[in-house]
Parts: structure tokens; sequence; C-alpha cells
């Protein structure tokens, strides 16, 4: 697996979450002013970015260290301070009971879930929340989508991250014995790509970039150009089903 590949596109392609994302934390008390957040995943910072500048306390971790280099970097450009950690998100040298709210963003999967549990549980405040969130497109309600997923399958058949439905369960079993609902929301958004960033955004997938030479990644993004330009011209809107659970713990 080339993660370097994967860790360049997510720099330069990967977006926060919208602007309606943040709105609708805060109507469950998640992202105000002043509140102490972690992310567990911090990848290319740029979520981390966005609490900052709304003024929380933020604290972000990863196992990449290209990531949270990068991240320090655009942090200090933009006069942001945002303590940013090498390490993994199971066993973190922080202080105990600091954070009013523990975020992971889209990398729940990768992570030992039972250990997250016993760490966020030392690491949150008395009442604090562990969050879970994830923004996936729509391949059964949009057509670029459902395209280049297929075209994806045609350079790598193993990819195994194809065809969301779009059911979100209201209590993931993984959460049953430690954590109880306080809140939680989903909502359907077109988000805007260039044909360039959609690509990009596509290629940051371990299953292309990580997976594939140069000369496939450039093969794929050839048939995928010319798929979307018999659908459309110019400027995408792909639909994405975007996801909160904001748990307590029992």
């Amino acid at each position: 697996m080339n993660w370097q590949n994967c860790i360049e596109h997510s720099i330069k392609f990967k977006t926060p979450p919208p602007e309606s994302f943040f709105y609708k934390l805060k109507a469950h008390d998640v992202g105000f002013e002043g509140q102490s957040i972690l992310l567990l995943t911090a990848n290319n910072g740029k979520l981390a970015f966005e609490f900052a500048k709304r003024g929380l306390q933020v604290t972000a971790v990863d196992q990449s260290s290209d990531f949270i280099e990068e991240a320090k970097q655009q942090a200090a450009k933009q006069n942001l301070k945002i303590d940013f950690r090498h390490c993994p998100a199971e066993d973190i040298p922080l202080e105990a009971h600091n954070y009013d709210v523990i975020l992971i963003h889209q990398g729940l999967k990768y992570l030992n879930i039972p250990k997250i549990l016993v760490e966020a549980r030392r690491l949150l405040t008395p009442g604090g929340f562990l969050v879970t969130s994830h923004i996936r497109w729509l391949p059964r309600l949009d057509i670029i989508a459902k395209k280049s997923e297929d075209i994806i399958l045609k350079y790598n058949s193993k990819w195994e991250n194809f065809d969301f439905t779009g059911e979100i369960y209201p209590m993931p079993k993984w959460a049953e014995q430690a954590l109880q609902l306080r809140a939680m929301f989903f909502y359907d958004e077109n988000l805007e790509y260039t044909q360039e960033n959609w690509i990009g955004r596509l290629k940051a997938s371990g299953s292309l970039s990580g997976s594939l030479s140069r000369s496939k990644l450039l093969d794929f993004e050839k048939d995928l150009k010319d798929v979307i330009s018999e659908i459309k011209d110019g400027d995408l809107e792909i639909r994405h089903r975007i996801d909160a659970h904001i748990f307590q713990f029992k």
C-alpha cells in the first residue's frame, strides 16, 4: 500500500464538511466557542481548522507524521492555535478528563474500537460527548457517484467500500454496551466539486493511489473524465449523506 500517494491527494483535495454540518452539531450542544475538542483522526487537518476558527480549543491526533506536519504548517499560516499530536488514537499521552467533546470523523473503521472506548472515557470530562460522523456519496441516488464507483471497480476489483445504501443505524452495535445515544442526525446535501477536485478526492483513497501504479492512475483518470463528460460539462454537484451520532458514556 502506497500511503504517501494517498496522503498527498488527501492534503490537496479532501475538504472539510459543509457549513450545515457545524450548524447541526451546535443544535445538539457540540461545537460552541470555548469547548475543548479532541479529533481522533486529524487527517489533513482541515476539520481541525474549522473548529479552531469557531473558537474551540482543538487537539487533533493522527498516526501519520506527514499529515501532522502538513497540518501544523497550514495552521501556522492561518494563525490557528491547534495542538497537533503524532500518536495512535488508542494511546494518547494527554491528561485525563480534559475534553468536552471527542470526535471521530470518517476514520472509525480504521480504529480499535474497544481501546478507543477506554481512552475516550479517560479523556472526556464528566458528561462529555463522544461523536462519530461520516460524509458519504450516494451511488444509488447520484449517477456520477455510481459511474465513478464503476470505474474504481474496473481498476481495483478488490475495493469493498462501494454501493453505500444510505442506511444509518440509530444505535450501532459497537456502542450498545458502553454508550447511550444522546442525539443523532443525518441529511443529504449536494456538494460542489470541479471535475479535477472530484477525481482528486477519489484518488485520495487507498483503493486507488494506495494500490495502483502511476500509469494505471492516469488510465483511471482518463476513463473517469470520459464518463463524466458524457453526463455533465463543467462543475459537479454530487449527492452525499452526512450523519453524526452523539453519545455519552453510561
